[in-house]
């Protein structure tokens, strides 16, 4: 079982089911009206009144406070579909994050899942989203006022989104799909099941107007136009609204049937793979909780990423760090004091003895001698270490020669596709090697990275991204390569 909280405006909505990849199940929906202007846009303006509202409805409805999963609406959210090779999760953040090109990257929390398909072999599409770490901050408080644990913080259109592309409905046409959320209207343009684009307006009619089924119908002329002006393949049919009540629904009917009478209207009906538990809960006014039901592929979400550098995990990492030497002293000293306790009865019944033998002549004299070779001895050890160190330095730099070269050839033979390397640098200081590596196919190109980060003459592979030439028709990655000591010898 799984709760999620969806946050935008006035009305928060809770959910209680089962979540899973191919359906999910609502067991329990609730909601309740945030104290006024207390959550604006997704926006805390309150905190304190919001917080007394949420444990209050916590308790009164006995909410589950583990595994809690929060569904933000919010402008504070940036979205982007990322095209990108198909990655570690490391490197796939790391290029998400270089996408976003925030400000401040340092606080910028970054999230993404994987979408279906993709556009070339080696390659896939990803819905990201990217917050500021204070954002978060804000949220992660409030929770916590309220001892409720959040498992993961999600975009709502991304939620959306996924749920969407798995629609039934939705595959073999292009259709606009508009979710309202009191003011707010998203407008999401699907082309057979696959995410193309999407707009967020701020409604100002008053909903019922005329002129609130006005504004409707300019959005969906937006994006007519932009589908158009974009030559997306495919004829935008259908309509499908979800948050509307059956009597704005027929007011933007009217108002849309007067611009183009070729489409065809819908409520967003009930998914199959979403089963709601009750009759009287209507799906279209739930899409954004009852969505973050299904999971999605290769999720990374940005509570994970503001764990790793949250002022508190930075804080236990700095008092983790400084006390480890002391706590490693403390115990070295409780061990040597446990050591000398046992042992001193044993060196002082010997002390006497000892100090008559070290009185004697000869023994002097045989350690005046030793003194005298040990200082020798120490001498020609520090000039042995000296010129073995030096050795050291200079049999550890690598070698750029025949041997690396055929490294690089044996490491793109037998590939599926030519792969044409050209050496572009190198630096003996710190034996980097920078080549450029062009092939017909990504899979190619990243078939060589791998072969590469095998190889012994590599210690480590890292690349800048892929360029595309269609003269050439082939992928073109420029590749910094960091050879081992062991290259070239």
């Amino acid at each position: 079982m799984i709760t999620i909280v969806y946050l935008s405006n006035r009305t928060i909505q809770v959910v209680v089911g089962n979540e899973g990849t191919a359906s999910a199940q609502v067991k329990e929906a609730y909601e309740v009206e945030a104290p006024e202007n207390s959550l604006i846009n997704g926006v805390v303006t309150a905190p304190e009144e919001l917080a007394d509202c949420l444990s209050a409805f916590w308790k009164e409805k006995r909410l589950p406070k583990k595994n809690v999963r929060l569904v933000l609406n919010s402008s504070q959210f940036s979205t982007k579909v990322i095209t990108t090779p198909i990655l570690g999760s490391a490197k796939m953040y790391r290029n998400v994050a270089r996408e976003f090109n925030a400000a401040e990257p340092d606080q910028a929390l970054c999230g993404y899942y994987r979408l279906t398909g993709g556009k070339k072999k080696g390659m896939c599409e990803v819905f990201a989203s990217m917050m500021e770490q204070s954002f978060l901050e804000v949220y992660r408080k409030l929770f916590d006022s309220i001892g409720v644990e959040l498992v993961s913080v999600e975009a709502a259109l991304g939620c959306a989104v996924n749920l969407l592309g798995r629609s039934d409905r939705l595959k073999g046409k292009a259709a606009i799909v508009q979710i309202l959320d009191e003011h707010n209207l998203t407008s999401v343009l699907m082309n057979d099941g696959r995410y193309i684009y999407s707009t967020v307006n701020r409604l100002f009619s008053e909903r019922g107007s005329e002129g609130f089924g006005r504004e409707v119908a300019r959005s969906i002329s937006g994006i007519t136009q932009f589908v158009s002006a974009q030559k997306i393949e495919g004829q935008i049919r259908d309509i499908y609204w979800a948050g509307f009540t059956a009597e704005e629904q027929k007011l933007c009917a009217d108002s849309i049937l007067q611009d183009s009478g070729q489409l065809a209207l819908h409520e967003l009906g009930q998914e199959k793979i979403i089963r709601m538990g009750s009759n009287e809960l209507r799906f279209s006014d739930w899409i954004y909780p009852v969505s973050a039901l299904l999971k999605t592929q290769n999720e990374y979400n940005q509570l994970i990423c503001y764990k790793q550098v949250s002022p508190e995990m930075k804080k236990r990492k700095a008092l983790f760090k400084m006390l480890t030497p002391v706590i490693a002293v403390l115990a070295m000293c409780l061990i040597a004091t446990a050591g000398l306790a046992i042992t001193y009865q044993v060196i002082h019944a010997g002390r006497v003895k000892a100090e008559e033998y070290n009185t004697r002549q000869s023994v002097l004299e045989q350690v005046a001698e030793y003194d005298r070779l040990s200082s020798k001895n120490i001498s020609n050890q520090a000039r042995l270490a000296s010129i073995n160190r030096a050795a050291g330095y200079i049999a550890s730099y690598p070698h750029l020669n025949s041997r690396v070269n055929h490294a690089f050839f044996r490491c793109s033979s037998g590939l599926a596709g030519e792969t044409q390397i050209s050496i572009k640098s190198f630096s003996a200081e710190t034996g980097i090697v920078q080549i450029d590596a062009s092939a017909g196919e990504v899979a190619v190109i990243h078939q060589f990275i791998e072969n590469l980060g095998l190889d012994p003459y590599f210690s480590e592979i890292d690349y800048s991204g892929y360029t595309f030439s269609e003269t050439e028709g082939s992928w073109t990655i420029n590749l910094i390569c960091y050879l081992s000591a062991e290259a070239g010898k």
